[in-house]
């Protein structure tokens, strides 16, 4: 194991204690959930402006905008341990959505939903015109991705 390898493990471990810890208490709260069923809804006056990025597009930006919060050296580490430790490029988390939604719960443990929940924000952001939701109160990151690449894709 080289020593980049070691240090970009250890601040992702060390990140994951200091998020868990400052977030123990809600996450617990909240429990990790899945999704059973899912109905996707548009709104089409905002249709339009969909047809400007693809979903590979769209949920690479939300993810890479999510992780520069964390910091560029941080977001750098993940991507690296991503790509050594899962075998997943960057560039191809679209096309390997349950794989990176499985590493990134690997890595972050409870608190990758928080980061979850911000790319979920950061999507929301820029396709307003996609809406989500569930017929229970149980929703997953997964199943909310591959809604999202369903309704770019048929929109």
């Amino acid at each position: 194991m080289s020593k980049f390898e070691v240090n970009a493990i250890l601040s992702l471990n060390t990140l994951l204690l200091i998020v868990g810890k400052y977030y123990k208490t809600t996450v617990r709260k909240k429990g990790a959930v899945k999704m059973s069923y899912i109905k996707i809804e548009t709104l089409p006056k905002m249709q339009l402006s969909l047809k400007s990025s693809s979903f590979e597009e769209t949920i690479l930006k939300a993810i890479d905008q999510t992780f520069s919060k964390l910091g560029e050296e941080v977001k750098q580490k993940f991507f690296f341990f991503l790509d050594t430790k899962f075998k997943i490029s960057k560039e191809n988390i679209p096309n390997q959505i349950g794989d990176f939604v499985y590493a990134l719960e690997s890595i972050f443990g409870a608190s990758a939903a928080l980061l979850e929940i911000d790319v979920m924000k950061t999507v929301r952001e820029s396709v307003p015109s996609f809406a989500y939701s569930v017929e229970d109160s149980e929703i997953s990151f997964e199943g909310y991705l591959f809604s999202l690449k369903w309704f770019i894709e048929n929109s």
